[in-house]
């Protein structure tokens, strides 16, 4: 399986999208930080390797991940997928 680099979180611009019951929810859901790690998440990067990216111990990349999913109301990385398509985070 191949992944997308993980310079880069264009289109972190977009306003989030709630994910459930399609209501739209502000930007100030998730931190600059949060995003960045959700992003690379989506794109199937290990909390290791966003660590190593980002350099960020895996702890801190796990709170990142477990905050930023609580506030986009994601389940699953399933979820967090569906956001980033949402936010417009994947390259065309």
């Amino acid at each position: 399986m191949t992944h997308e680099p993980l310079e880069g979180d264009a289109g972190a611009g977009h306003a989030a999208a709630r994910l459930h019951g399609g209501r739209a929810r502000s930007r100030g859901t998730v931190t600059a930080r949060q995003r960045q790690v959700l992003t690379l998440v989506a794109r199937g990067h290990t909390n290791q390797a966003v660590a190593d990216a980002l350099g960020l111990s895996v702890r801190t990349v796990e709170m990142h991940r477990r905050q930023g999913m609580h506030g986009i109301a994601a389940r699953s990385v399933a979820d967090v997928v569906r956001w980033a398509q949402n936010e417009g985070l994947f390259p065309s």
